[in-house]
């Protein structure tokens, strides 16, 4: 798959809020280091911005379905490191209904 894939559920499913509120910084540190010739950033962000509506798509359609604020809290009072950090932290949820 495309490396902008793997990035959407990184920032969805682990990492810190410090990094999802400044994400651009990150993906352009990515974009950087993938040292490809005729890839721009511009050209990078749109397959970030289709993998997010994809991933969104998946989180929404399928994957809450059934979920309640209560079992929101629930989760977030005993993390299971293999649960998404998205299925337990409100703000990230809310983080990714911004971006698409």
């Amino acid at each position: 798959g495309i490396g902008a894939t793997d990035l959407i559920y990184l920032f969805c499913g682990s990492v810190d809020d410090a990094i999802t509120e400044n994400y651009e910084d990150a993906l352009r540190i990515y974009h950087s280091l993938l040292g490809i010739e005729n890839y721009s950033f511009e050209d990078f962000m749109v397959d970030f911005k289709v993998a997010t509506l994809d991933y969104a798509r998946w989180v929404f359609s399928y994957r809450l379905v059934g979920d309640t604020p209560e079992k929101f809290k629930k989760r977030a009072a005993n993390v299971d490191v293999n649960m998404g950090y998205f299925r337990r932290h409100v703000p990230r949820i809310r983080w990714l209904l911004e971006l698409v």
